[in-house]
């Protein structure tokens, strides 16, 4: 019976990003929010994580993280009941 339901087709505003570094970690967040979509998914396949930043002391992977960080705490100020 759930053989019928292997080919479901449906229409979503989603969005799949592949980021690479922290340029299209600010890219990725900004289409998220622009595109207001349904769904989003973020791989987070950093090239090359322990690399500086900009010899700002800080890794490219921890860059990325902060950049993550900065808009998750945008969009979701407040943590749910179930998170705290």
């Amino acid at each position: 019976m759930l053989d019928r339901y292997r080919y479901t087709h449906a229409a979503s505003n989603g969005l799949f990003v592949v980021m690479r570094g922290v340029n299209e970690a600010r890219w990725a967040v900004k289409e998220v929010d622009k595109k207001q979509s349904a769904t989003a998914c973020i791989n987070d396949n950093i090239g090359a994580p322990q690399e500086l930043y900009k010899k700002k002391g800080i890794t490219v992977g921890q860059k990325v993280q902060q950049v993550l960080h900065e808009w998750q705490t945008r969009r979701w100020p407040d943590a749910p009941a179930w998170e705290i």
